[in-house]
C-alpha cells in the first residue's frame, strides 16, 4: 500500500463499506480525477456524478454561495416514526423542574469574560 501526501492539495476520500465519497476543491480536480483513475484501475467503481445522499444524510449544495449543508431530515423522520412522535396532534412533553419555580429578575445582568481558543 502507498500512501501520497501533497500538502499543496487537500483530497478527502471517505468510505463505509461500499460507499465512496472524494471531497476536493475544484482547483485540485485534474489530481483528484488521477486518483480515481489509479483506484478504478484496481477496483470496480461506479461514478454517480455529484452527492444527493450518503449514509442516509443529504447533502444540499449550493455552488454559487459556496455553502454546503448536511441534512438529517430523513433521520429525523424517521426516529419520529419510529418512537410514534410524528402526529400533528401530539403534544410537546414536559421537562419537569426539579427545584420550585422560576421567577422574573428586575436586576441587570452581569457581563462574562469571553475566552478565544
Amino acid at each position: 500500500m502507498y500512501i501520497y501526501i501533497d500538502l499543496s492539495r487537500k483530497i478527502f476520500v471517505i468510505f463505509y463499506i461500499d460507499n465512496i465519497q472524494f471531497l476536493y476543491h475544484k482547483k485540485d480536480e485534474i489530481f483528484a480525477n488521477e486518483l480515481i483513475d489509479k483506484l478504478k484501475q484496481i477496483y470496480k467503481l461506479q461514478d454517480f456524478g455529484n452527492v444527493e445522499f450518503f449514509l442516509g444524510v443529504r447533502v444540499l449544495r449550493f455552488c454559487a454561495t459556496r455553502k454546503l449543508w448536511l441534512v438529517y431530515d430523513l433521520y429525523i423522520d424517521k426516529i419520529t416514526t419510529r418512537f410514534k412522535l410524528n402526529t400533528s396532534n401530539q403534544k410537546c412533553l414536559t421537562t419537569p423542574f426539579l427545584y420550585g419555580t422560576l421567577e422574573k429578575s428586575d436586576s441587570q445582568a452581569t457581563s462574562s469574560k469571553v475566552t478565544e481558543y
